[in-house]
């Protein structure tokens, strides 16, 4: 059963629909003649006013549910049985129930024709020389000062070493 509530003007000569009035940006349109209050109610723009209520609701409902369910599935795993017979006292947690919120909420995300642009594929050499250049410049760069106080600094690798390997690695990852 739908309520219709309407706010009366001061002088009773208008009425503003409380359903529709926040669907109405300039308030001097949201009132309309006593007189046409029948027209109103049959109009297009009561109709959808209805609707956003109706959604409104819907949703409500629906949070409120996954909330009443949220707290359901935290107090199983807070208050869990314990086994008396057990020398270890340690709690049975339940398997977990995945909610048919928490499974729409995953359809939701299914991502099987998403494509994510990630722009250009990096030049590494172009990379490494930026990178080197403002390590250079910060005054940060270079194996003595990364390994300061570890002793010996033979087994850090200079740049052809470095190449070799991370060229190695690259070819092993493919």
């Amino acid at each position: 059963m739908v309520f219709i509530v309407f706010e009366v003007s001061n002088s009773d000569v208008k009425l503003k629909c409380t359903k529709c009035a926040p669907l109405i940006a300039n308030e001097a349109r949201q009132w309309i003649a006593a007189a046409s209050w029948k027209v109103h109610i049959r109009s297009e723009i009561h109709q959808r006013a209805l609707a956003t209520e109706q959604d409104t609701r819907l949703r409500q409902t629906r949070i409120e549910r996954a909330a009443d369910a949220a707290v359901a599935e935290n107090n199983a795993i807070d208050f869990a049985p314990l086994d008396a017979s057990s020398s270890s006292l340690t709690p049975s947690i339940p398997k977990r129930i995945i909610s048919a919120n928490e499974e729409a909420m995953w359809e939701l995300l299914a991502m099987d024709d998403v494509i994510f642009d990630v722009g250009a594929v990096p030049n590494n050499a172009d990379d490494r020389k930026r990178v080197e250049r403002e390590m250079d410049d910060a005054d940060i760069w270079g194996g003595n000062s990364l390994v300061r106080g570890f002793g010996d600094d033979s087994n850090i690798l200079d740049d052809q070493e470095d190449e070799v390997l991370a060229e190695a690695l690259r070819i092993a990852g493919e």
